[in-house]
C-alpha cells in the first residue's frame, strides 16, 4: 500500500506539531480543499494501522493530530526518509525531474533498460517520458543525445545546472532550511529518491559551511536565496566530480578576485574539498562566489564592503520621482524606500548580468492587488535596464513593486487593545515590511517586531507575544503559529477572522498628513510634531520621518574639488584628475584613485549616468578617507564606450566611507542632473565659485 507525496508532507507535518492542526489551515498550506486532505487522512489512518501505529485524533472542530506512543510514530518517519522511500509513488512529473538528475549527475551515457529498472516501471512508460522531458527542454540550450549506448544529456553546462535548479525550486520548501535534518529530507537529491548521491553526513557539512559562509559575509540570506544557493552547489559537485567545468572569462574572473564573496566563496570550498575529497577549479569558485553576491537579503544588515553602485542609485532616485509622478504620490522624503531599494537592485545586478532566474512566487498576487503600481515601475524601469545592459523579468520587478506597495498599502488608526504579533519573514525587506502593511491594514492587531527565523527566540524573549505569522511553515511549542503569504490570500483571510478582529476605520496615513501639515502650517519642529502626534495615534512607519543627521550635497563638495576645461586625452586621464580633486579635498588615499580606474576597465561604462555625465567612483573599502562629491569638466569630450551618452564632458567622483553616508547628497546631486536646463548651466558657468554656489545652492536638500 502507497501513500502519494502530498499525505507523506501531512505526515510529517503533523509529527512536527505538539498541538492538533486544523485541516483548513493544511488546505491552506498544500493548496487542495478540505475535502482532498480529508482523503489524504483516511489513507494515512489505513497507512498508520497497517503498520501497526496509533491512528490519527480528529476533534468535530475540524482538528487532527498524531498520537505518537513512546516516539515509534517519529522513528517510523525517519527510517523512510533514510531508506530511498520506494513505498512512495512517483507522479509521472517527478518521474521526468529524477530521469533528468540521473542523466545530469551521471554525464555520460545511460541504458533504457537501467533507468527503467531504476525507476520501476516497462521501458515503454520510460520511453514515454523522455519524449515528455524533450518536449520541456525545447526552450532550453540542453538536448537528450540517442545511441546505442542509451541516452545522455547535452548542450551548455550553465544552462543543463539553471534547467535542473529552477525546476526544483518551481516546488521547493523554504521553510526546509532551518534545520538541517528538515534540509537533508527536502533537498534536491533525497527529494526525487535519489539518497545515494549525498550522504546526511556530507549534506550536514555543507549546510554549516553555508550558513558560517552568511556569518562570514556579515549577511542573512532571504530563505529563498539561501536555498537557492545551496541547491546550485548540490548540483555543481556532481557535475565537477565527472569533470564538467564551468568556464568563465578571464577579465570577469579577475573583476572578482578581490571580492569578499570571492575569498568567502573560496574557505567554503576548500572546506568542502576536504570532506568530499575532491578539488574545486578556479572557475568554479569565481561562479559560486557570483552567486553569493546574487543572494537577497532578508535583514537591513547591510555590510560595509559592498559597492556603490552610485550609479544605480541615481537611476533608483528618477525611478521613485517618475513613479511618484504617475501615482500622484510623494516618495521622495520616504528615505528607507531608497535605502531598501538600492540593496535589492545590488543583487539583481548580479543576478541580470550573469544569467540567475530567480522566481518570484507572489507575482500574480503582485499583479493583482497593485496593478497600476505594478505597470508603473515596469513602465519607468528602463534607466536601470540600460544600465544594466539587459531587460529586467517581470519576477524581478515584482520584487521592486513589492517595496513601494508597502508604501502606499492603506494604514489604518487602531483605539483598542490588540494582540501582539510576531512576523517571521526570510524573504526579504520588501516582502516584511508589506506584510507589515497588509496585516496591520486589515486587523486589529499589533506588530511588535519583524524578524528572520533565527532571531526569533531572541524576539519572543524581548516582547510579550500573542501570535506568530510566519511566512514560512515552522511551529513552536509555546505560541501559536499561522502561516500566511506576505499578500494575504483569500485563504488566509479565512484562517486570520478565526484569530483576529478585522478593522474598518479610517485610514490615517502619516504621509498624508505631513504632507498636509507642511502645505498649510509652518513646522517648528517636526520630529517633536511626529512624537507627540505618535502618542495619540499608531502612525505607520514613524521612523522613516525622523530627522536623520544627514550630509546633503552642498556639505559635501568645496572649492578645491572643482576644475573646469581639464584637457583629457581619454577617459582613463579623465578619471584619475576626478579621482585627484577627491584627493585634494582629504577624501581619498591614491590607491582608490587607481581603484576607481580598474571599477571602469572590469564592469565597463556604467558610470556614464547621463548625455555626457559620468559618475566616477569605487569601494569604500578601496582608500575612502571621507564623504566628497568632486566636479571636473573637460575642455573636450572623451569616450567611455557608452552606447547612447558619450562623448562625455562632465565628471563628479564620488567618495564614501560606507554604503549609507553618501545617499542624501547623490539624490541631491540627481535632482540637478535630472534638470536639462541645470545641466546646461554646469557647462556654461565661467568660474569655480559660480559652481560651488550653484551646486550648493541646489544641493541642499530641500
Amino acid at each position: 500500500m502507497f501513500i502519494n507525496n502530498r499525505q507523506m508532507k501531512i505526515l510529517a507535518r503533523l509529527s512536527e506539531e505538539r498541538q492538533s492542526v486544523q485541516l483548513q489551515q493544511l488546505a491552506v498550506e498544500l493548496g487542495v480543499s478540505i475535502r482532498t486532505i480529508q482523503n489524504d487522512l483516511n489513507r494515512i489512518d489505513y497507512y498508520l494501522r497497517l503498520h501497526q501505529l496509533a491512528p490519527l485524533k480528529r476533534n468535530p472542530r475540524g482538528y487532527v493530530g498524531l498520537e505518537d506512543v513512546d516516539g515509534e510514530t517519529k522513528a517510523f518517519l525517519e527510517s523512510l526518509y533514510e531508506l530511498e522511500a520506494k513505498d512512495l509513488v512517483l507522479t509521472p512529473e517527478e518521474r521526468i525531474q529524477v530521469i533528468y538528475l540521473l542523466l545530469f549527475q551521471k554525464g555520460s551515457y545511460q541504458r533504457i533498460t537501467t533507468l527503467a529498472e531504476r525507476l520501476g516501471v516497462s521501458k515503454g512508460t520510460l520511453l514515454n517520458d523522455l519524449n515528455q522531458l524533450r518536449q520541456q527542454l525545447q526552450a532550453w540550450p540542453v538536448k537528450i543525445a540517442s545511441a546505442r549506448d542509451g541516452v545522455k544529456l547535452t548542450g551548455d553546462e550553465y544552462a543543463l545546472r539553471e534547467y535542473a535548479l529552477n525546476r526544483y525550486m518551481e516546488e521547493a520548501d523554504e521553510s526546509s532550511i532551518y534545520h538541517v535534518s528538515d534540509y537533508y529530507r527536502a533537498s534536491i537529491w533525497v527529494s526525487y529518491r535519489l539518497s545515494e548521491v549525498r550522504s546526511f553526513e556530507e549534506t550536514q557539512v555543507i549546510y554549516e559551511l553555508m550558513r558560517q559562509t552568511e556569518k562570514n559575509l556579515g549577511r542573512k540570506f532571504t530563505a529563498n536565496s539561501f536555498l537557492a544557493t545551496i541547491t546550485w552547489l548540490e548540483l555543481a559537485i556532481e557535475r565537477i566530480r565527472h569533470d564538467n567545468i564551468l568556464g568563465i572569462e578571464r577579465e570577469k574572473l579577475e573583476g572578482i578576485f578581490e571580492s569578499v564573496e570571492f575569498k568567502a566563496a573560496c574557505k567554503l570550498l576548500w572546506g568542502l574539498s576536504a570532506t568530499l575529497r575532491m578539488r574545486f577549479p578556479m572557475e568554479e569558485i569565481g561562479h559560486f562566489a557570483v552567486r553569493l553576491m546574487a543572494c537577497n537579503d532578508a535583514s537591513r544588515n547591510y555590510p560595509v564592503y559592498v559597492e556603490n553602485f552610485a550609479e544605480l542609485q541615481v537611476e533608483i532616485c528618477k525611478l521613485i520621482h517618475q513613479i511618484g509622478c504617475d501615482l500622484q504620490t510623494d516618495f521622495s522624503e520616504i528615505s528607507s524606500l531608497y535605502n531598501d531599494l538600492v540593496y535589492l537592485i545590488r543583487p539583481l545586478v548580479y543576478r541580470v548580468k550573469n544569467g540567475i532566474k530567480i522566481k518570484n512566487s507572489l507575482l500574480p498576487q503582485i499583479r493583482s492587488h497593485y496593478p497600476l503600481l505594478f505597470n508603473a515601475v515596469r513602465r519607468n524601469i528602463k534607466g536601470i535596464e540600460n544600465l544594466i545592459g539587459a531587460p529586467l523579468s517581470e519576477d524581478e520587478v515584482g520584487y521592486i513593486t513589492i517595496h513601494f506597495a508597502s508604501i502606499i498599502e492603506p494604514r489604518r488608526q487602531v483605539q483598542s487593545k490588540r494582540p501582539n504579533v510576531l512576523l517571521v519573514c526570510d524573504s526579504g525587506i520588501g516582502t516584511s515590511n508589506l506584510l507589515k502593511a497588509r496585516i496591520t491594514s486589515m486587523y486589529e492587531v499589533n506588530v511588535v517586531d519583524i524578524v528572520t527565523y533565527d532571531q526569533l527566540e531572541k524576539a519572543l524573549a524581548d516582547h510579550a507575544v500573542d501570535y506568530i505569522l510566519s511566512t514560512a511553515q515552522i511551529s513552536h511549542d509555546r505560541v501559536p503559529v499561522l502561516k500566511v503569504s506576505p499578500l494575504i490570500s483569500e485563504q488566509d483571510k479565512a484562517l486570520l477572522n478565526l484569530h483576529f478582529q478585522p478593522k474598518y476605520p479610517r485610514q490615517l496615513d502619516i504621509g498624508q498628513l505631513m504632507g498636509i501639515l507642511e502645505r498649510n502650517c509652518v513646522i517648528r519642529d517636526k520630529a517633536r510634531l511626529i512624537k507627540e502626534l505618535s502618542e495619540v495615534y499608531p502612525l505607520f512607519a514613524e521612523e522613516k520621518y525622523q530627522k536623520e543627521d544627514v550630509k546633503m550635497l552642498k556639505d559635501v563638495i568645496d572649492r578645491k574639488m572643482i576644475e573646469l576645461d581639464f584637457l583629457a586625452h581619454d577617459w582613463e586621464e579623465a578619471v584619475r584628475r576626478a579621482g585627484l580633486l577627491l584627493k585634494q579635498g582629504d577624501c581619498v588615499e591614491d590607491q582608490y584613485i587607481e581603484s576607481m580606474v580598474r571599477v571602469v576597465k572590469s564592469m565597463g561604462a556604467y558610470i556614464v549616468i547621463g548625455k555626457g555625465i559620468a559618475l566616477p567612483h569605487s569601494r569604500s573599502t578601496e582608500g575612502a578617507k571621507k564623504i566628497g562629491i568632486s566636479f571636473l569638466r573637460l575642455a573636450q569630450p572623451v569616450c567611455f564606450g557608452h552606447p547612447e551618452n558619450d562623448p562625455v564632458d562632465l565628471l563628479f567622483g564620488l567618495s564614501s566611507v560606507d554604503n549609507k553616508s553618501h545617499m542624501h547628497a547623490l539624490r541631491d546631486l540627481t535632482k540637478v542632473l535630472s534638470d536639462e536646463d541645470k545641466v546646461k548651466k554646469l557647462r556654461e558657468m565661467g568660474s569655480s565659485e559660480e559652481v560651488l554656489d550653484f551646486l550648493a545652492r541646489e544641493g541642499d536638500g530641500k
